[in-house]
């Protein structure tokens, strides 16, 4: 496992939900990190339905109550904290999940 810096926790001064795309070692990364109660999760964005992004626009990856993760293709519910589907058509699958870390006011990503 490697370790890679993403973003200042700054970045989320102002937003929730932050997207983020890169390549690493001739692979594309799609991944998302929402930050909830002064902790931060870190997904691929992925629905496990349909393996389609889950943002509805650029870095909007929440339901309009801001308590779930919701899929733009089908409505899928997914828990923040977990990544578990608790409603829609992939009921009890899970996101993929990244680790993260925070160092010096920066994130990390585990890839």
């Amino acid at each position: 496992m490697t370790w890679y810096k993403i973003c200042e926790t700054q970045s989320f001064a102002q937003q929730i939900s932050q997207g983020f795309e890169f390549t690493l070692n001739q692979q594309n990364y799609h991944l998302f990190i929402i930050k909830q109660n002064q902790q931060y999760y870190a997904y691929q964005n992925q629905c496990p339905h349909t393996q389609a992004p889950l943002n509805w626009q650029p870095n909007v990856f929440l339901d309009s109550n801001e308590q779930y993760i919701q899929c733009s293709l089908h409505g899928a519910l997914f828990m923040i904290e977990t990544g578990q589907c608790v409603h829609g058509p992939c009921l009890d699958q899970f996101l993929t999940h990244l680790a993260t870390k925070i160092q010096d006011n920066w994130i990390w990503i585990a890839l």
